[in-house]
């Protein structure tokens, strides 16, 4: 069994992916007066600290306790640059080794959060294509790489009486070469976005929650993503909400686009969801394409 230092470790690991897929769990409610005017005073200082210019701490440090509620960082420009500022809190533990853990945890989760949300609202400037690209998270995931590469990118990140604060920033030529940086539609960016989507939608389908993953396996679908595992996921997302129907069109469309590729399980995978979509027919078909990918050690 797991120790109770190390189970505590795993959660927070578990934290640090929370920002991609909402973290709703892990997030503060809406602070009462007094609290968010301390946030304030916090936030003010951590960003004086910073060297950022006082119009822009003033908005970010106003505006902290917005983005601690909402989950969200908050964004201010100036004709200095472009700046993001996330807030939130980590659990509290007795043991110091592990509050020290959730506090570096909690800590990138919110750099991360900053840099997605600043990726974001860049993005809006540059020539992504919004209309293809409508996800959010998705979208800052798949644009992260294109951010961290860019000159001029400066972060920085600390624990102050409890509040876990963070900044992202571009000073005002740096950004150019941001917007420069980011495709407007590219193959590898389809790819990059589809990957988060999946990422979002398995996570949901493991968790048994078939209705809230579908949306995301149908916007996934728009692509085209030659997946198998994304393509099955949401064939049996289909069926366990009450569609077999569309449950055997995905199937059947697997098998012909990408059937050379599938290997032995995936066939065995597809055989017992056609049987239990009502297919006999086809789920016989599947099996044997999975005995004979067996047997050629594919």
């Amino acid at each position: 069994m797991l120790c109770s230092r190390t189970y505590k470790r795993i959660v927070a690991a578990v934290l640090g992916i929370a920002v991609f897929f909402g973290g709703a769990a892990f997030s503060d409610p809406a602070l009462p007066s007094e609290a968010s005017g301390h946030l304030s005073e916090v936030s003010r200082q951590f960003l004086a600290d910073l060297g950022v210019p006082a119009e822009v701490r003033e908005k970010l440090a106003e505006s902290a306790g917005e983005s601690l509620a909402a989950r969200k960082s908050v964004l201010a420009e100036s004709v200095s640059g472009v700046y993001s500022f996330a807030v939130g809190r980590a659990p509290m533990d007795r043991d110091e080794d592990v509050q020290a853990d959730l506090e570096i945890v909690e800590g990138e989760r919110q750099s991360l959060r900053a840099r997605r949300d600043l990726t974001l609202h860049l993005a809006k400037r540059g020539s992504v294509n919004r209309r293809r690209y409508p996800d959010d998270d998705a979208l800052g995931g798949a644009l992260h790489s294109y951010y961290r590469s860019a000159v001029g990118t400066q972060s920085a990140s600390d624990v102050v009486q409890g509040w876990v604060l963070a900044l992202v920033w571009l000073k005002t030529g740096a950004t150019e070469a941001v917007l420069k940086a980011f495709p407007a539609e590219t193959a590898e960016l389809d790819d990059r976005y589809c990957a988060f989507l999946y990422e979002r939608a398995k996570w949901l389908f493991d968790a048994g929650n078939y209705s809230e993953a579908l949306p995301v396996f149908k916007h996934l679908h728009d692509f085209r993503w030659a997946n198998v595992g994304a393509y099955l996921d949401a064939a049996e997302c289909f069926l366990r909400t009450g569609t077999p129907e569309e449950c055997l069109k995905l199937l059947k469309e697997v098998m012909e686009i990408l059937g050379e590729s599938m290997s032995p399980d995936a066939f065995a995978r597809t055989g017992r969801l056609f049987r239990e979509a009502g297919d006999r027919e086809a789920a016989l078909s599947a099996f044997r394409m999975a005995r004979e990918r067996l047997r050629q050690g594919r």
